[in-house]
């Protein structure tokens, strides 16, 4: 599983991954675990503000 924290730096500085590069860390499996846990952000936030 993708932790939400491991996107936040090494996608946004260079220096973020000091051995690697995003292109060659961030998988296509990656992206949408990622993107998984946006959609279970922002349904989080939806069901919150009651607009399930």
């Amino acid at each position: 599983m993708v932790r939400a924290h491991s996107h936040y730096i090494p996608t946004r500085y260079p220096n973020g991954l000091p051995d690697s590069i995003p292109a060659r860390v961030y998988t296509r499996r990656s992206a949408e675990e990622a993107l998984h846990l946006a959609d279970l952000a922002l349904q989080s936030v939806q069901v919150k503000l009651g607009k399930e």
